[in-house]
């Protein structure tokens, strides 16, 4: 009786937890800081227009502020765009050799653009997908003398990545925190600039490679809860060493292909199908815990990686870590970052998602670790923390595929 009234605990536990959690990362920011030999300046930056326009950040932005906005009086939504688009080019800072100048704002999405992509929807009756990410445009002038630039966004539009083409030097990508001011950026066309810009672009492109790496950690811990329960699944399973470094190794090799063909174009994959599957693969494994009895002689003591069902559940996990990778090149999909830079911005990232998924393990390890061996390991952790992360799962497959 003690152990039904336990599993009816969890499920409940499982289901109203999860209504709180986030399933999946924020978009980032993404922008573009264009300089032209004129002294001329133009900042393109795509971003979550709602959640600035309730100057929230867009990780905590509140779902029914942002719908009371969305389904509201077109005036009402028409105005309040309005003043975000004043806010951003008040906010929206370039300083020039230690001078802060504002720009002119050229575009900001207006109540008919929010109406276009309420429109856009393919399935009539359906809300829109949140969130909704569209483009502003600021303009500023400077000398033709000037040295050097840098340049800050508004803290509330959160972490960005920052696109910069100046004259004489390579396109380049810098990862920003929320609010952070950018890196000194070279100004000009002469040679003793091209220089300096070069020195620049090297010691950026080293910078540049350790922030995606940091951003491929953060996708994973703290932002990345629905891969961070795919890894605890596996491990949930495969506590033993040697067994785990078979399925985390195929993970890896799977998520690391689809991320690459998907980042660079090759392979065209809708979030409205990537997400949901990324949450059923999260059942599919708690599923497979549950379903599976260990070939264990003593026991359930877990044991090594051995050819057979284990081999199958390598190629499951080496098919879910397919979808995983589309997933993860989402990140990327707002960034639109030229090739030049994309490619030691894909590696930086993989390393980062590779060290954010040993954190997890390490964790993972340190706290229930030592149960693996236990007899009472799978009755006791591996089903109910199974159906924990089963219940967890698909609640964001179904709340994915109906767009909530």
């Amino acid at each position: 009786m003690k152990w039904r009234v336990g599993w009816i605990g969890v499920l409940f536990a499982a289901v109203i937890g999860c209504r709180g959690v986030m399933a999946h990362p924020v978009v980032r920011c993404a922008a573009q800081l264009k300089v032209e030999a004129s002294g001329h300046a133009t900042v393109s930056v795509r971003f979550d227009v709602l959640a600035f326009v309730l100057n929230e950040d867009p990780a905590k932005e509140p779902e029914d502020a942002v719908w009371a906005l969305i389904e509201g009086q077109a005036g009402a939504a028409g105005e309040a765009l309005e003043s975000a688009g004043q806010r951003l080019a008040r906010h929206v800072v370039l300083r020039v050799d230690g001078s802060d100048l504002r720009g002119m704002l050229r575009a900001f999405p207006d109540a008919s653009a929010l109406e276009k992509w309420k429109r856009d929807v393919r399935v009539a009756g359906e809300r829109p997908r949140l969130p909704w990410v569209a483009e502003a445009v600021i303009v500023f002038e400077f000398g033709l003398d000037a040295r050097e630039a840098a340049i800050q966004f508004p803290e509330v539009m959160g972490d960005l990545v920052l696109l910069v083409e100046t004259p004489g030097a390579e396109a380049r990508a810098i990862p920003l925190r929320a609010g952070e001011w950018s890196p000194a950026i070279a100004l000009g066309e002469s040679a003793e600039r091209k220089s300096a810009a070069g020195n620049e672009y090297a010691a950026a492109r080293g910078t540049g490679f350790l922030s995606f790496v940091r951003m491929g950690v953060e996708h994973i811990v703290p932002q990345g809860l629905d891969h961070m329960l795919f890894i605890l699944g596996l491990f949930l399973a495969s506590p033993k060493m040697k067994s785990l470094l078979v399925m985390v190794t195929m993970f890896t090799l799977a998520h690391s292909v689809t991320l690459a063909l998907a980042a660079t174009g090759v392979v065209v994959a809708p979030p409205r199908v990537i997400e949901p599957l990324i949450a059923l693969s999260i059942v599919g494994v708690a599923v497979e815990n549950i379903w599976r009895r260990p070939k264990a002689a003593s026991g359930d003591r877990p044991q090594g990686f051995s050819f057979g069902q284990d081999a199958v559940r390598a190629g499951i996990v080496f098919a879910f870590g397919l979808v995983h990778g589309l997933g993860f090149a989402s990140a990327f999909k707002e960034m639109e970052l030229p090739r030049s830079v994309l490619v030691p911005a894909l590696v930086g990232f993989n390393v980062g998602v590779e060290v954010g998924q040993l954190l997890v393990l390490s964790c993972a390890f340190v706290l229930i670790g030592w149960a693996g061996r236990r007899s009472w390991y799978r009755s006791v952790v591996v089903v109910p923390g199974s159906v924990v992360i089963a219940c967890v799962g698909l609640y964001w497959a179904v709340t994915r595929v109906v767009g909530a």
